[in-house]
Order: structure tokens, then sequence, then C-alpha cells
């Protein structure tokens, strides 16, 4: 959600006309940046999805607080006493969709009925719907950490997006288009070849297109893949959002309820959380995702149980990381399928947080894995 809004920050400055810009050189944060429609949008679809509200009512709620900041169709839109879908085929759809991404993460079909449910409100051209879909689908792949290869595969089979070319074959021919189909395979190029979260980008306000909504798309896509880096996540908060508390409030809610979702609460056996470092007797076993301080641990006799009367997982080759599988009894009995990599533990596992203050983790191989905090 946060890279939805970055991207929009960052972007802001590049969309008119006369400031497009062709080149990844350039302030990533300057004091003419400002959030724009796309964010006030992202707001109202957590909102309404977190919090179970009236769709369209909420939606205009919420740009009623910004009038300055829509236009069009739109603004009618959210003005009007008795809202209806304008057939939109407008990129409107795409860049404010990542909540339902983030929310629905153990399920690509509730995403995507999600993502459903706040694009008809305005944008139910079928254009509008796929655009508003293969955003979500992309971001909702990243999450389960598939290979940008293997999400630029499915994207373009499901959706029919021509994502054949790089950016840099893009960038010269690119020319401003508010359309989902002349934005939304862009955005997601950009994301899916960008090294970092900030390359993402870059990558999108260098196309010198519609930037504000190009990287929010980007934007969106590239934290699920790549994380944001907490420096740029604290100076979009204190700088660009400081003046619209309602905004932070439910940003906040947003990663709360991510993070509750990650499992971050007390042992559900009781037992205490401890890491390598702190007691010899337990063992780290694997990472569970980059955003935050979620960990996979089990103990020494390669056996662990992450709820009372759960199946146990043990390590198929103690002393070598790489791979875990399912067991069914205390006597390491497994069953031959659920095996994995340490770095692709699915999202649905129940994950905890260590509660020492160690910096590091040694693995049985003695490769050090940082401590990550958002």
């Amino acid at each position: 959600m946060l890279g939805a809004i970055i991207g929009n920050i960052v972007g802001s400055i590049y969309y008119r006309d006369g400031k497009r810009i062709k080149t990844k050189e350039f302030v990533f944060f300057s004091d003419a940046c400002h959030f724009r429609i796309d964010t006030v949008c992202t707001a109202a679809v957590a909102d309404i999805l977190l919090n179970d509200r009236q769709p369209a009512a909420t939606m205009q709620e919420w740009c009623r607080r910004y009038p300055k900041l829509s236009s069009g169709k739109f603004k009618e839109w959210i003005n009007s006493d008795a809202p209806k879908p304008y057939e939109s085929y407008g990129n409107g759809a795409a860049m404010r969709v990542s909540p339902a991404a983030f929310l629905n993460r153990g399920s690509l079909s509730a995403a995507l009925t999600a993502t459903d449910v706040v694009t008809e409100l305005t944008h139910n051209h079928p254009e509008g719907m796929k655009g508003a879909r293969a955003t979500t689908h992309a971001i909702w792949l990243a999450f389960q950490e598939q290979d940008p290869i293997d999400i630029r595969q499915v994207i373009a089979t499901e959706y029919d997006y021509d994502l054949t070319q790089t950016v840099d074959e893009i960038r010269p021919g690119y020319a401003f288009d508010m359309t989902c189909k002349g934005t939304v395979p862009q955005a997601i190029t950009c994301a899916l070849e960008s090294k970092n979260f900030a390359d993402a980008v870059r990558n999108a306000i260098s196309l010198g297109g519609d930037s504000d909504t190009l990287a929010a798309i980007a934007g969106s896509i590239a934290e699920a893949l790549h994380g944001i880096p907490t420096d740029i996540r604290e100076q979009a908060e204190s700088l660009y959002l400081i003046d619209a508390p309602d905004i932070l409030k439910v940003v906040q809610e947003m990663y709360q309820l991510f993070d509750k979702r990650m499992g971050e609460t007390p042992h559900p056996i009781g037992n205490p959380i401890k890491c390598p470092n702190c007691d010899p007797a337990w063992m780290l076993v694997g990472i569970s995702h980059r955003f935050a301080n979620r960990y996979v641990y089990g103990h020494i006799n390669n056996q662990f149980a992450l709820q009372p009367s759960s199946k146990k997982y043990r390590i198929l080759e103690p002393g070598k990381p790489g791979w875990i599988r399912m067991v069914d009894d205390i006597d390491g009995t497994y069953n031959t399928f659920q095996k994995m990599r340490y770095d692709a533990v699915p999202l649905n596992w129940q994950y905890h947080k260590l509660e020492c203050g160690c910096d590091t983790f040694v693995l049985p191989d003695l490769k050090e894995i940082p401590k990550i905090s958002r």
C-alpha cells in the first residue's frame, strides 16, 4: 500500500506536459512533491476493505476531503448524489487496488473479488476491470515470492498484455496515456525489471507518461517484490503525509493487520520463543518473509509444532539449510509432498516474532540473515 502512495508522491511533479522526463536520474523526493488523488483513493480502498464500509459512499467521503485533487468524470462521480459507474477504462482503476492484494495474500480469488468490488464503482469497462485485476494479481504473485519472470508470464497469459518489451525499449516511443491498456502493462514491466523499490519508481517515471499513476502502480508491485527501505518510508510519512492524519491512520491500520495476519502474536503453545544465539537448544530453520521480524524456527532435534495438535516439521538434511518437509508424527515419518526452500516458505503458515534483541541469526551453514525491521 505504501508503495503505491510513495510512487504517487515521487511522480507527482512529472506528469504534466512540459515536466515529463525520459531519464532515471532525478531527485527522488523534492520540495515540490505531494500526494495526489491516487493516494486518497488507495486510502479509501483500504478503509472500505479493512472496515467493511459501503464502497461508493466511502470513496466519495474520502475524495471530498481533498476536492482540489480530482477532475473530469471522476470529480462528477465524487459529487453525485446517486453515483453510478461510468464505463471508465482509465488507469485510476489500477492505481488504487493494492490493499486488495495486501489483505488477501492467502487467496488469489479473494484478492480479485475485492478488486472487482472497489473497481466497478467507477471503472466498470472491461479494460478498466482487467487493468485493476492484473495489478492485484501481480502484487499477489510477488507476495508469494514468485520470480519476476514467472509473474511476467502469468500476467501476459491471463490478461493478454504484451510484456515482451524492456523498460529501455518502451521509453523512447512512449507517450502520455491515461488508459489501463496504455499504462498497466508498462507499469508492471517497470516493477518486474527493477533492482529494488526505488529503481521501480524511477523506471516508471522515466517513461515520460502519466508518471504519478505509473509510479503508483509500479510501486505497489515493487513493495511486494522488494519491500520499502526504512528511510524512504519515513521520509514519505514525515514530509508528505504528516498533514494527512486520516491517510496515515488507515496506513497504520493496514500494516498492523498485515503483521497480525502474519502471526506476530504470542506463541499459541505458550512456550518462550527463542533464537539460537540465546538458547543452543533452538535452531532457526527458515525465514518467512522480507518485510519484518518474522521467522520460522525449529528445535535442535529437527522438529517443531506451530500449534497444539498440529503436524510437525523437520529438516531433511540436518546441518544444511535449504529444505524442510512436513512430518506426520513425532517419530519423524514424513509425507512425500510439501518440500520447499528456506526462502520460499509459504505465506499461509503461522509465523512468530522472536522477541530477543539479537541483530543476526546464524543458520547451520553459518550464513547470517539480518534481523529486518520495518
